[in-house]
Parts: structure tokens; C-alpha cells; sequence
């Protein structure tokens, strides 16, 4: 399975960011040494997917560490999130951003309609680029190219999807 942007309210995608490996960052997880589960944003972490060596049964995360449709919880109102820690942060978090008792969860909350209107790569945007190569890793169709990944790109581009 492939699941771009996955929303909080998913038991499942919540489970396995609880109990991630203990030395991977909050905002961008490993599961059980990547066996099943595979988690990347975009850029350098997919290629470890594209190299990951796992069976059959294979799930792969998408997610920007800045996506509030990702990250939100109602427990922000009184508990500080891991991904704000201190070598937690994901790139696209600004090192202004502190937790701050009911505000810090007000401020995700309040993020939540706007994160598909900032630019793509942040937020709830994920680009086809991303979706495509994300994909390619997870399913290694056999004899797939770099070129048929950029054909898929293209096709997305076209019909406007995965943003």
C-alpha cells in the first residue's frame, strides 16, 4: 500500500509512528528496520526505499514533516509533540516554532485548511514527482526506468493529481 499524506485520524499509520524504531526522528519514522513499512518526505529518503530490502508486504508513508493533515492532534493541547524536540524537527519546521500549552494546538488546527495552498514539497502538497518515485520503490515493477517514472510524472502532471 501507498499513502500520501496520510491523514491523523489513520489508527494505523498512528500505531506505527508510536512505536518507531527509537533513533529515527518523529517526523520522518523507521518501523522495525523498514522489513514491511517504509517512511519518506521527498528527495534523498526515497532513494533508501528504492534500495530497501524487504519482503513482500510493503506500506510506504509519503509525508512532509510540515503537513498539519499529517501531524495534528488534539493531545498538542497539553502535551509537547516529539517532532518539535530538539533533533526531532523535520527541514521545513521553522526553529521559531515552540510548543505552547492549547496555542500550539490551535496554530495545527488553524493550518489545517491552508495546508494544500502552500507551495508544492511543504504542507499537504506532495508532488507528482514524489508520488511517482514513491511508488516506483514500493512496487519495483520489474524492467521499470527512470524514463517510465518521468512518463508517469508527466501523465500526472497532466491530470493534475497527486497535489
Amino acid at each position: 500500500a501507498f499513502m500520501s499524506g496520510p491523514p491523523f485520524v489513520n489508527p494505523l499509520h498512528n500505531e506505527i509512528e508510536g512505536d518507531r524504531d527509537p533513533d529515527s526522528p518523529a517526523w520522518l519514522p523507521a518501523y522495525e528496520d523498514g522489513r514491511t513499512v517504509q517512511f519518506t518526505s521527498s528527495g534523498s529518503e526515497i532513494d533508501e526505499v528504492m534500495t530497501a530490502d524487504w519482503g513482500p508486504t510493503r506500506l510506504v508513508y509519503l509525508q512532509h514533516s510540515s503537513d498539519p493533515v499529517v501531524f495534528f492532534n488534539q493531545a498538542l493541547a497539553f502535551e509537547e509533540p516529539e517532532w518539535l524536540l530538539e533533533g526531532q524537527r523535520g527541514p521545513d519546521i521553522p526553529a521559531e516554532m515552540v510548543w505552547v500549552p492549547i496555542v500550539t494546538m490551535w496554530q495545527v488546527a488553524l493550518d489545517l485548511p491552508a495546508a494544500g495552498s502552500v507551495p508544492i514539497g511543504h504542507g499537504h502538497m506532495y508532488s507528482p514527482q514524489s508520488n511517482a518515485e514513491a511508488w516506483a520503490a514500493m512496487t519495483q515493477p520489474p524492467g521499470w526506468t527512470s524514463a517510465e517514472t518521468e512518463q508517469l510524472v508527466t501523465v500526472m502532471q497532466a491530470q493534475g493529481t497527486a497535489q
